[in-house]
């Protein structure tokens, strides 16, 4: 018999991310209209516990530019990055928090 997993408890913990290879954090407000991000480095990240998941830390977050709380959390490697500045800089929006 399988075992299924909630999308929740089948995300990434720290401790695994950390394995990878991947020790920054991207933060993105969840309002798609504010759509604000920043980098969390790594100085700040491992503070944080192997065991927890990037989706418990999600809530515990408050966008300083439109208030809402509530965030989406993906590892911050160099290609992650990459993406979101040339996605960005396509539709001639500022990047902030980027390198």
């Amino acid at each position: 018999m399988a075992t299924v997993l909630t999308a929740a408890r089948s995300k990434i913990t720290l401790g695994e991310m950390r394995e990878s290879g991947v020790r920054d954090l991207l933060v993105f407000c969840q309002d798609y209209r504010c759509s604000r991000n920043v980098k969390l480095s790594a100085v700040y990240v491992d503070r944080w516990p192997d065991k927890i998941r990037l989706p418990d830390l999600e809530p515990r977050f408050i966008c300083q530019v439109c208030g809402k709380r509530g965030a989406i959390l993906r590892g911050g490697s160099n290609a992650t990055r990459k993406a979101i500045r040339f996605h960005d800089e396509g539709l001639g929006a500022t990047v902030r928090g980027s390198d």
